[in-house]
């Protein structure tokens, strides 16, 4: 239920950053109301980016510190991994965060033997969710940092795993995005 929490606050978070949105976009904005509207914005991406194990580091500010079990919890259910795609998608998520998941989100897919039926939801919404994370590895600007590429290989080829990673690699778009990867 913990998972449902999480991923219904995410939800919540992005449909709320979506209308904000369409209201900055206004002509007949006033001043007063852009000031508010952008603190509501900047409420809602840390709560979206909190929903995902996203922390602030203490250091620099910056949300770059990924609790694992929290971003574990919300990719062990479909919805999760739905929601991810979806901010990756739309760029509700901003840059830096989907950096700082990338490798944390890539081997909670990886390291779970993959399915092959592709009627099944859960396997449309992992597809949903690999494309957009292809798409964040082919993405030349802004791109990748050289640190989330090798700690995605990493996690991936060193993570604990039942099944072999010739296994779990066997599904074409788990392997197109490990192949983006190394070519990167």
């Amino acid at each position: 239920w913990k998972a449902r929490v999480l991923i219904d606050a995410g939800y919540d978070c992005f449909f709320n950053l979506l209308d904000l949105a369409s209201h900055l976009w206004r002509k007949d904005i006033l001043d007063e109301e852009k000031i508010e509207l952008k603190k509501k914005v900047r409420s809602n991406l840390i709560k979206l980016n909190s929903s995902f194990g996203l922390m602030p580091n203490p250091d620099t500010k910056e949300m770059d510190i990924v609790d694992e079990k929290t971003l574990s919890l919300v990719m062990s259910l479909p919805k999760g991994q739905e929601l991810l795609a979806k901010c990756l998608e739309k760029g509700v998520l901003p840059h830096p965060s989907a950096v700082a998941i990338f490798p944390y989100a890539l081997s909670e897919i990886v390291l779970k033997p993959g399915s092959f039926h592709l009627n099944d939801p859960s396997v449309q919404k992992e597809t949903r969710l690999l494309q957009s994370l292809l798409a964040l590895v082919n993405l030349r600007q802004p791109s990748l940092t050289p640190d989330a590429l090798i700690i995605s290989l990493d996690k991936v080829v060193s993570g604990k795993s039942s099944a072999p990673l010739r296994e779990r690699l066997s599904a074409h778009l788990r392997a197109e995005v490990m192949h983006a990867l190394m070519t990167r």
